[in-house]
């Protein structure tokens, strides 16, 4: 995990052995909403859902709206919900396989990602997709570049 501390150098940091879970952060929502339906539905259903903060989501039909959601604006947020006064933003990233195998993510203070949601958001989804094409995911359909 790279830490920007405002005009700070950055700050690596390992957090080993530490598991977040997926339904309550921005990346592992990022991650689930690449899921086909039938996972998805399969990891609602086994899932036992725990409250970190009073926003956490906890209730399986309204995730899997946030999850609809998030599939389509292609960016998961979590809303103080590890976290009081942190907000999440965070892209899949794909392979040249089309297969979602990591995230982008940036972490902020509340007030800062409220006043600059839309901003946030393209930039990580922007760089996700930049990180995909190095990774030779192509967005144009097969036989695309065929003449």
């Amino acid at each position: 995990i790279l830490s920007y501390g405002g005009s700070e150098e950055p700050i690596s940091r390992a957090i080993s052995g530490s598991l977040l879970p997926s339904y309550a952060s921005g990346s592992g929502r990022a991650m689930l909403a690449t899921l086909p339906e039938e996972e998805l539905e399969n990891y609602i259903n086994q899932t036992q859902f725990h409250k970190y903060t009073e926003h956490t989501i906890t209730d399986k039909e309204i995730l899997l709206e946030e999850l609809r959601v998030t599939r389509e604006r292609g960016v998961g947020m979590d809303r103080e919900e590890l976290v009081y006064g942190n907000y999440c933003f965070a892209s899949a990233v794909y392979d040249s396989s089309y297969k979602a195998i990591a995230t982008i993510g940036v972490s902020c203070p509340a007030e800062l990602a409220k006043e600059n949601m839309d901003s946030i958001a393209f930039d990580v989804k922007l760089a996700a997709s930049q990180a995909s094409t190095d990774l030779g995911y192509n967005l144009q359909p097969a036989g695309y570049f065929n003449f």
